[in-house]
């Protein structure tokens, strides 16, 4: 049973982030997290993860590719919601159970073996923590009350097992995990010792080794694409590629997709890009065109944003109110958030491209609520573009009276396209206040 908090900038691990900082305090939680969800992808047996509320049930499902039980945390102190989440477990059959939480990097998987192990001839099993708390504890019957315990004091070890003893589970049958402590018959109850400061420090330092590369790799991406566009001239370069692919409007579908991908990653509006796509490739090629390259673009934002950049996107969006008014519906309501977001202007569309990434949304839910929200605007300036070329053409061959009847439908079907964005955007703003405010 692995119980666990998502993190969040300005949530959670607060003694941290008033000596080191917000930031560094998210990435010391994330680094945390990470750890004990290596153990738990290794851990042989069945496995909980127990999210801190209903809201982060979707996020915790999410966290492992192997198969896991989601069992959200209650209300009330820890002591309450292990007591709850116990219960809750064993009225699914399950009997033996180990809890470990999220800020032991010093565990690993034999530790966690050598607990279970114990469980076989001891009713429980509980590892000190060097602060006098408690780093694992295992039973294998309901706990005793653990409300009352001091969860927030060094004296929470000594607490939990007197409490175990007056539940009448003394006379050798409490085990303590730790480092210089042993079972009944003498040997290690853990090997290597739960507490050791070693294995904690070498893991945690890997992890932010890890993350620092991803940093410097992004920062060094960013100034280069920075010096490229101070030094290349990219709007000539640009208008030169528009260009090349109106000669080759056949040909240039794919070298089209690759701009536009690229234009969305570096945070180039794609407005352009759109209405060009229209002048060139036509209506239809034009919006399907647009439609595979803004999604693939908006994808790959997301998993930088999610990746690379997620310490520079939750600082970008930890001052932006709207959009972390939504982040708690995401995880239930992903597909119709993100879908809500992109019909609706209040959103600007590149960085919620990077900000959907550091947020517990699915992968599916952004991708299919993307598409399908950015199609009206796809629509729109697509057939902007086309417009705008067929009148051009129009114009420099003379408005002769055969094209008056395609001209007129081009104002009207362009006029049409325009009424309906709008109408469709403001059904959008309305229902995306209404989750704001919800």
């Amino acid at each position: 049973m692995l119980f666990c908090r998502r993190p969040r900038l300005g949530e959670g691990k607060q003694r941290l982030a008033r000596a080191l900082g917000a930031c560094a305090a998210l990435t010391i939680s994330r680094a945390l997290l990470d750890c004990a969800l290596e153990d738990a992808a290794a851990w042989p047996g069945a496995l909980v993860i127990a999210p801190y509320g209903t809201a982060d049930a979707t996020w915790a499902a999410g966290l492992l590719a192997r198969a896991v039980a989601v069992q959200p945390q209650p209300g009330g102190n820890l002591g309450e919601r292990l007591s709850a989440v116990d219960a809750a477990v064993r009225a699914l059959g399950h009997e033996r159970l180990l809890f470990i939480g999220s800020d032991a990097p010093s565990l690993t998987v034999p530790d966690l073996s050598a607990a279970a192990a114990a469980l076989e001839r001891s009713d429980v099993v509980i590892a000190p923590a060097r602060d006098g708390g408690v780093t694992l504890m295992g039973a294998r019957c309901g706990w005793p009350d653990l409300a009352p315990l001091p969860w927030s004091e060094p004296s929470l070890g000594r607490a939990l097992e007197s409490a175990c003893r007056a539940r009448g589970l003394s006379d050798g049958s409490i085990l303590r995990c730790g480092r210089g402590v042993r079972s009944r018959d003498g040997a290690p109850c853990a090997r290597g010792g739960l507490t050791s400061g070693a294995p904690a420090a070498a893991r945690a330092a890997a992890r932010l080794h890890r993350m620092r590369r991803r940093a410097l790799l992004l920062l060094a991406v960013v100034l280069l694409l920075a010096a490229a566009a101070v030094l290349l001239p990219v709007k000539e370069s640009l208008r030169a590629a528009l260009g090349w692919m109106a000669s080759h409007r056949e040909s240039s579908g794919l070298a089209f997709i690759g701009l536009y991908v690229l234009a969305t990653v570096c945070m180039v509006p794609g407005i352009l890009l759109t209405v060009a796509a229209g002048a060139i490739f036509g209506l239809v090629r034009g919006v399907v065109l647009v439609s595979v390259a803004s999604v693939l673009g908006a994808s790959a934002a997301f998993f930088v944003g999610r990746t690379l950049a997620r310490g520079w996107t939750e600082r970008r969006i930890a001052a932006w109110p709207k959009f972390r008014a939504l982040d708690g519906a995401l995880a239930a309501r992903g597909f119709w958030i993100v879908l809500l977001t992109r019909l609706s202007p209040l959103f600007p569309f590149n960085l919620l491209n990077y900000a959907y990434g550091a947020t517990a949304v699915r992968p599916r839910d952004y991708i299919t609520g993307s598409w399908l929200g950015m199609l009206p605007a796809t629509v729109l300036y697509v057939y902007a573009g086309s417009a705008a070329a067929s009148l051009a053409q129009a114009l420099a061959g003379g408005a002769r009276a055969g094209r008056t009847p395609a001209l007129l439908f081009l104002v009207l079907g362009l006029a049409a396209t325009v009424a309906v964005a709008v109408l469709v955007t403001r059904l959008a703003r309305a229902q995306l206040e209404h989750e704001l405010a919800a």
